[in-house]
């Protein structure tokens, strides 16, 4: 009878296994993590000033023009801008090793990311000047000068056969390809230069 007894306790419990479809449920921490989502890199955006007015700016060690000169921009010259108007009319550089000043009246400003590469193009083959124009031609309006080496960034290297569309001031204006020498670089190494 103990016999008939013991088969029976297994009998029900092999009906009540397979009543759960025979499966044992695994503890809710054995189960895999979700997977992490990585977050993405944060861009780093940099203020840039470009010098379109002048051909040759004094960079100073003040917000002043009584202030020691440190060195001279060039047009078409790019650097990094720390500050904005630091005092009325003053931009304040990323210059050498250290800081210096120069007059906003000559900068034109543009926030870029840190890793951006570019074309870039450098004034050649000229006598005094070469013209920035507002079309693709000879005829287009006159919008601005590059003297020799002034350099431009260029939005789209043969824009129509014989121009490069280049930026001025924000917007896009053409030089004649042949006295544009267009290269690639990134801005890190234009603002360092």
């Amino acid at each position: 009878m103990r016999k008939w007894l013991q088969l029976g306790v297994a009998l029900l419990l092999l009906l009540a296994l397979s009543a759960c479809g025979g499966q044992t449920q695994t503890p809710e921490n054995d189960s895999p993590p979700p997977p992490v989502e990585e977050e993405p890199e944060e861009t780093v955006m940099i203020l840039v000033g470009v010098l379109v007015d002048g051909e040759r700016i004094n960079i100073r060690s003040g917000p002043s023009t009584d202030s020691e000169i440190l060195g001279v921009a060039h047009q078409g010259q790019m650097f990094q801008v720390l500050a904005q108007n630091v005092a009325p009319g003053w931009h304040q550089l990323a210059y050498g090793d250290g800081v210096a000043y120069i007059s906003a009246d000559y900068l034109y400003l543009s926030e870029w990311e840190q890793e951006a590469q570019f074309l870039l193009g450098i004034v050649v083959d000229v006598q005094g000047y070469v013209n920035v124009r507002n079309q693709p031609s000879d005829q287009g309006e006159i919008v601005g000068t590059g003297i020799l080496g002034a350099t431009f960034v260029v939005r789209k290297e043969n824009y129509q056969p014989g121009w490069h569309q280049v930026d001025w001031r924000g917007s896009a204006a053409y030089i004649n390809a042949r006295y544009l020498q267009v290269e690639q670089t990134s801005i890190v190494e234009a603002i360092t230069h």
